[in-house]
């Protein structure tokens, strides 16, 4: 749903299939946000971490945020709207042979701000170089993802594991863009457009080997890719 969509909607119309509302941290305990919450979700619906007005009792809200909503599979999704790894662009200097790279998205950040869902029709965070980043106009890098740890993070597409996606270097409008439903859209230098889509974003655990599950997504906006066109294949700069 677009923003100039979801406010048309009517708080009852909104409410419609909310099954539970969660609420953890400060605000939780400040009486007349669960009150008004209860008006439009139901006071059924409505979850505290400890609710003596209600008899049910629970673990305390700052014990909730501590271990995490997402760590219950059911609530992966939702740092989608903040996914919790960096996006980095790395690619070999062709006249020095060191690697390079720029954070082309860092983790945590919102894809998007309050300006963007009030003002506009958009939610999705974009990414363009700078002159400062150092991006070379021609040459092949990879657009490769990491955890907080350092780690990189492969990709899996159709059971084949990926170190990253391949970006070509050239003098075209080169964007990077995520999205919260998990859509990443690319227009490299050289032109190619593609787009995946990342079903949840995983959650790091102990010493797991995690890897991105992404699927290709019928897409106006995106060309024809295969996953030949994934893999890196560093293209010589002379």
């Amino acid at each position: 749903m677009s923003p100039a969509a979801a406010r048309q909607y009517s708080d009852d119309k909104l409410a419609d299939g909310v099954q539970y509302v969660v609420l953890a941290g400060g605000m939780a305990h400040i009486p007349a946000v669960r009150e008004r919450l209860g008006e439009i979700f139901g006071g059924d619906r409505i979850w505290v971490g400890v609710d003596e007005s209600s008899g049910r009792t629970g673990m305390d809200s700052t014990e909730m945020i501590a271990l995490g909503l997402s760590y219950h599979e059911d609530s992966d999704r939702m740092n989608l709207h903040r996914p919790g790894f960096d996006f980095v662009l790395e690619w070999d200097d062709g006249a020095s042979g060191a690697r390079r790279e720029v954070i082309v998205y860092e983790a945590y950040s919102p894809l998007y701000t309050p300006e963007q869902v009030f003002n506009t029709n958009s939610t999705k965070y974009t990414w363009k170089p700078r002159d400062a980043d150092g991006v070379p106009r021609r040459g092949e890098g990879l657009l490769t993802v990491r955890a907080l740890s350092g780690e990189r993070l492969d990709f899996t597409y159709e059971g084949i594991r990926l170190p990253g996606i391949r970006m070509d270097f050239g003098t075209g409008d080169f964007t990077i863009s995520l999205e919260p439903n998990g859509r990443v859209f690319w227009r490299d230098g050289g032109g190619r457009v593609g787009a995946v889509r990342v079903a949840q974003w995983p959650v790091i655990r102990g010493n797991k080997q995690e890897t991105i599950a992404i699927k290709d997504i019928d897409d106006e906006r995106s060309g024809r890719w295969s996953v030949d066109s994934l893999p890196w294949h560093l293209k010589p700069y002379d």
